[in-house]
């Protein structure tokens, strides 16, 4: 049997005796939502079996290619691996599963909302949906399932009062009779030993809302200032610091608007310190003449040693230039969402202890984590374009986790 040995707690049996056509699940990080998730597709699909004839077609889709990844694991986790009792063949080139049944299941992410056109669906399995872009859902997956009257199920993260919350939640929410939602915290995953230890020690690191956001499924909104832990009496220091054991380099373009580049330097306790800042308006990338970007950036490197500069990946072009003038450039990771997230973990203290604190003499970088906010009429976690250009150029700097783009 499929399900042999899965033992689901709570909250995840009351997901799968749901039946409404569009059902999803909004549950903490390690909550079991992905595996719950997994499972009801796969029975969803055999209920289809039963009372519908001829070739049956779905999608898993996944924001990116990273979450897709996980995604077919999980499903393949069900089948029993590439060799279940159920698999008929698999094209992994095409992202192409056949089940025995005449069962297709295709593998999608939902980058380019433009490409997710087919025929009719008779169901699809949309993890992270909060992370999906709303057109993906409005233009392209919704639209796969009139003809068949196709269902679909949700699991994800909440991320705020975006579409996922306007359009699935509150219609879950306001007694609409096709859509149901459940939700839980990590905690109610009553299987994973020491999960109570792991919550705890994430409560004292993160800040608070994304410790809600992450451990709890809160659907709060991310409203006001974006960094609310900047405490200038605690982040603002008047030393130099200690021995860098890291120097590294954040670059935000500019030519009508500012530009910049933050130089950090992390020490042997692995706490950050931006010690120098450049701001500044038309100003060429290289230049015969006293003022340039890459002339600074030598400087830069002079006064404080050799980093790897992590630039803004919008001007490839740019990037060159530093390389040709003798400058480790790259293309920073430029995931939003997650560098805001990485900057204002840094900025959170524990005992006492901030891993991320500023120079006086970074004037604009002060100002700019003061005013930086949330966008109120934007769609989930997004900032308004105002005061933004160290703040983008210090999550380019911390932000360096391994990124792989999505492509299937």
């Amino acid at each position: 049997m499929l399900f042999d040995g899965y033992r689901p707690h709570p909250h995840q049996l009351r997901f799968h005796r749901e039946s409404r056509r569009f059902a999803a699940l909004a549950a903490g990080v390690r909550g079991g939502k992905t595996y719950a998730a997994a499972r009801e597709f796969i029975k969803r699909v055999y209920l289809d079996r039963l009372r519908k004839n001829g070739r049956l077609h779905y999608w898993c889709a996944a924001p990116t290619y990273a979450i897709g990844k996980v995604q077919t694991y999980e499903l393949f986790d069900v089948l029993g691996g590439l060799g279940g009792t159920p698999v008929s063949e698999y094209h992994a080139g095409d992202r192409e599963l056949w089940l025995k049944g005449d069962i297709l299941i295709e593998f999608k992410t939902t980058e380019r909302p433009e490409a997710l056109v087919a025929a009719g669906l008779d169901g699809l399995w949309l993890d992270e949906a909060a992370r999906a872009k709303e057109e993906a859902w409005l233009g392209g997956l919704r639209h796969r399932l009139i003809d068949r009257r196709g269902w679909a199920v949700f699991s994800t993260t909440p991320l705020g009062h975006n579409w996922f919350y306007r359009y699935i939640v509150q219609k879950a929410w306001t007694g609409e009779p096709d859509f149901s939602v459940h939700s839980w915290r990590t905690l109610d995953n009553l299987l994973i030993p020491g999960l109570a230890q792991e919550v705890a020690q994430a409560a004292r690191e993160l800040p608070e809302i994304y410790f809600r956001r992450e451990y709890e499924a809160s659907f709060d909104a991310f409203v006001g200032q974006i960094y609310g832990e900047f405490d200038p009496a605690l982040h603002i220091v008047d030393r130099e610091p200690d021995e860098a054991v890291e120097t590294r380099y954040g670059v935000d373009w500019g030519f009508r608007h500012p530009g910049a580049i933050l130089c950090l330097q992390r020490d042997a306790l692995g706490s950050w310190m931006v010690v120098e800042e450049v701001v500044a308006r038309q100003v060429l990338i290289a230049s015969p003449g006293e003022t340039s970007w890459a002339k600074w950036a030598r400087e830069l490197t002079a006064r404080r040693g050799a980093g790897t500069f992590y630039c803004d990946p919008s001007a490839p072009a740019y990037i060159r230039h530093f390389r040709q003038a003798g400058l480790p450039a790259r293309a920073a990771n430029n995931d939003l969402a997650g560098g805001i997230q990485t900057v204002a973990k840094a900025l959170h203290s524990i005992a006492g202890r901030p891993g991320l604190v500023v120079h006086r003499r970074c004037r604009t970088v002060i100002e700019e984590l003061l005013n930086y906010r949330w966008d109120p009429d934007a769609d989930g976690e997004t900032p308004l374009k105002e005061n933004d250009h160290t703040c983008d150029a210090l999550r380019y700097a911390l932000h360096v986790t391994a990124h792989r783009p999505a492509f299937w």
